[in-house]
């Protein structure tokens, strides 16, 4: 055989073989991602069997119990919940990922139609899926809105489309954050309560090593075992 011949058919049998492989593992993601959602639906229906009532609904935004019944989770977001100690100990410029997090659970928005009610976060502990927080409807609704407007925002800043979004969270600033991670770097878009305490504004893009330095601020303010 030509060894130019046989050199063309080598490269076209690795290339076989690496997108191959690559459909595999894509195929992979979208069973479990599917495996999670629809454990996430299975756990909504749970709640709204077992949970609501007519006097409870209000808390968890529904308006009445006939709302609840077409109730379904929306679309996901993996989050990543950032202890005080970690923050603390963060290095100016280094990325996101070098802080340790918990990766182990996901949001999903609960919908009634088009509207966000409220939001249902599901956890893998030792491998296995179990139900998490529902509720917390003002949160919900507001990162449901930044989530919304995120491709205008980042358009606005000329970021390409991003190749992860994560929920970034540390609970005891109160700091809820939408994690983007696009070609040009990365980013975080404040979607909080309060966001003025820490000279942000939500649905605003940010580098995130500005931000995690000002929240680091804050952090280092704080005691050792004292939750606010």
């Amino acid at each position: 055989m030509n060894k130019k011949v046989y050199l063309v058919l080598l490269s076209t049998l690795i290339l076989a073989l690496f997108f191959s492989g690559e459909g595999i593992y894509s195929q992979e993601k979208a069973i479990k991602e599917k495996q999670v959602r629809d454990f996430a639906q299975t756990s909504l229906e749970g709640y709204i069997k077992n949970v609501l009532t007519k006097e409870n609904i209000g808390k968890f935004g529904f308006g009445s119990l006939d709302e609840t019944k077409t109730a379904r989770v929306g679309g996901p977001l993996p989050v990543r919940i950032i202890e005080l100690k970690e923050l603390k100990a963060y290095k100016s410029g280094a990325s996101v990922n070098t802080l340790p997090a918990d990766v182990d659970s996901t949001w999903f928005p609960v919908l009634a139609g088009n509207e966000v009610r409220a939001e249902l976060r599901i956890l893998r502990i030792g491998g296995k899926l179990t139900s998490g927080d529902f509720g917390r409807t003002i949160e919900a609704q507001r990162l449901a809105a930044v989530r919304e407007k995120m491709p205008e925002i980042l358009q606005s800043k000329q970021i390409s489309e991003p190749n992860a979004v994560t929920i970034l969270e540390v609970p005891e600033l109160k700091a809820i954050l939408l994690f983007v991670e696009a070609a040009q770097g990365e980013f975080l878009i404040p979607a909080m309560a309060l966001p003025q305490r820490y000279e942000l504004n939500n649905g605003e893009v940010y580098p995130a090593d500005k931000v995690l330095s000002r929240l680091r601020e804050f952090a280092e303010k704080i005691p050792e075992g004292l939750i606010r």
